[in-house]
């Protein structure tokens, strides 16, 4: 990381240290990247002009951290009945 960013070296050991402490935590958040531009993407398909990206995030943030299914039926019943 050193030799390819300009990330301070302290920043570098204490992502590295997040790494190996915690393996799973960056599969995760990508994962949940994945989910919700899969929900967004579904979302505008179906209202297309209607679609408000301040209402999504919204919808998104309400609740706090959910289980990724718990959010995609709350998006799709959200852009469904709008």
């Amino acid at each position: 990381m050193l030799a390819h960013t300009a990330e301070p070296k302290d920043d570098v050991v204490s992502e590295i240290d997040r790494y190996v402490i915690y393996p799973g935590q960056a599969t995760a958040y990508m994962l949940g990247q994945i989910e919700i531009q899969k929900a967004r993407d579904d979302a505008k398909q179906t209202m297309g002009q209607r679609f408000d990206i301040k209402g999504f995030h919204d919808r998104v943030l309400e609740d706090g951290g959910v289980p990724v299914t718990f959010l995609r039926e709350k998006i799709r019943s959200w852009s469904n009945a709008r």
